[in-house]
């Protein structure tokens, strides 16, 4: 309760799994998927960008408040996570939140039209462009997404399939106009 007066509704859902395997179990949910069904990523132990340009720092800007800053820590290997302008900690263990793979989509972002709340229509059908950082680098890479129900598909530029590092991967869907600096 404490959390809705400082991160308001939108970020205070808290659930286990098992109360969500009860919950599951009392309705007529799916508890496994369907036939043929793939999530699209591929994951590998080994490094996974070859010939990328510097990423110590990706800034990420979603809106004139938001802007998340994503810093490379070579000792870890991870990525540090900052947004707000302060460090994102973990609620539960008050640590910095850190990730292996920073995934940067462009998409359409646009406000919806008379909503009072500033909500923004953010479109995650067909395709654009984006960018993949891992280990301290990053490439260009192209997403799509056939329909909403649909799972997302990643390629590098040449169209071969991305591969992401096993570990924490952050996304960040931002409007195609979204000055992305990667430094």
């Amino acid at each position: 309760k404490s959390r809705i007066s400082s991160a308001g509704y939108e970020h205070s859902l808290f659930t286990t799994g098992e109360n969500l395997t009860k919950q599951c179990q009392s309705t007529s949910a799916r508890t496994s998927h369907k036939a043929g069904y793939s999530n699209g990523l591929t994951f590998s132990l080994a490094s996974t960008i070859t010939g990328g340009t510097p990423a110590a720092t990706i800034t990420a800007p979603f809106s004139s408040y938001k802007t998340g800053i994503f810093t490379y820590d070579a000792a870890s290997g991870l990525y540090q996570v900052s947004q707000y302008g302060k460090p994102f900690v973990d609620g539960e263990t008050g640590e910095q939140f850190a990730v292996t793979n920073v995934l940067v989509l462009k998409t359409s972002v646009a406000a919806i039209s008379g909503d009072d709340k500033g909500r923004q229509s953010v479109k995650l059908e067909g395709s654009g462009e984006g960018i993949y950082a891992c280990e301290g680098q990053s490439i260009p890479i192209k997403w799509s997404k056939s329909a909403w129900d649909q799972s997302f598909v990643f390629t590098t530029a040449d169209g071969s399939p991305l591969v992401l590092k096993c570990g924490k991967t952050y996304v960040n869907v931002l409007s195609n106009s979204a000055n992305v600096t990667v430094e």
